[in-house]
């Protein structure tokens, strides 16, 4: 039986109603000004791009970019036996991933964690599972997918110290109950699975199973791209600076 929402969980699922058109203006915003398709910014508000294909639906969620790209793998695996609808949040993520998707799986922005927003994509797609990875632990999502009595796993699981922290200062009632409503909960490392147990997830529903980016594909390398740098370091110690934002290369070069 999962726990019951507290009043936190309440005032916060009231909160996404009220603020719904002020985060609709700063989403659109901020989608148009990273570039992405205009058309698609509705995807954000469980405004389906694309037609719900016949048969079971598996709802994979990922955020980071470092995140998508490990679980293109897992998205195959879980292509073979029904189609995957494959969401992130920012467009770098969606534009890595348009030329990698393995057939069967489409990709969608994902719905904020909003009441009308995600009831809109899960009447849509209809999904018989749904899987998260790392630390995607979104209340009303997971309210809605359990309302639906749709079986959620989260995968990759990580839990550092000071997110659990946080989780037992600010909302641990928040975190039991919403953790209470995923079946299975594969961590990366035995400290991230036993935070997971101390913020109220059932012992017999958390295991260690390691990390799919030690265990996804070697990314398509550029072979003429990587032999220039190879010669151009020449042996020579390399620093590297990946993952940046715009403006940080700046920085990085006047150290």
């Amino acid at each position: 039986m999962p726990a019951g929402w507290p009043p936190l969980y309440h005032l916060y699922r009231m909160g996404g109603r009220l603020a719904a058109l002020v985060l609709r203006r700063r989403l659109t915003s901020k989608h148009l000004a990273e570039g992405g398709p205009p058309d698609r910014v509705r995807e954000r508000f469980g405004h389906a791009g694309r037609p719900r294909p016949d048969g079971k639906v598996i709802w994979l969620h990922a955020v980071s970019v470092g995140e998508v790209l490990s679980v293109l793998d897992l998205a195959g695996v879980l292509a073979e036996t029904a189609h995957v609808v494959l969401t992130t949040t920012s467009v770098t993520s969606a534009a890595l991933v348009a030329d990698r998707l393995p057939g069967g799986v489409t990709h969608q922005f994902a719905p904020v964690d909003t009441v009308p927003s995600v009831r809109r994509f899960l009447a849509h797609w209809r999904p018989d599972l749904m899987v998260l990875t790392e630390s995607e632990t979104w209340p009303v999502t997971l309210s809605e997918v359990h309302r639906r009595g749709i079986p959620v796993a989260l995968v990759n699981a990580r839990m550092s110290e000071k997110s659990a922290a946080d989780w037992l200062r600010r909302a641990p009632r928040v975190a039991r109950a919403a953790l209470s409503r995923i079946a299975l909960i594969r961590a990366q490392d035995q400290a991230s699975a036993a935070r997971f147990r101390r913020l109220g997830a059932a012992d017999g529903r958390v295991e260690v199973g390691g990390t799919l980016k030690a265990a996804a594909e070697r990314l398509p390398v550029d072979e003429g791209a990587r032999t220039a740098a190879a010669a151009w370091a020449a042996g020579r110690p390399v620093w590297l600076a990946a993952s940046t934002h715009e403006g940080e290369e700046e920085t990085i070069l006047c150290l």
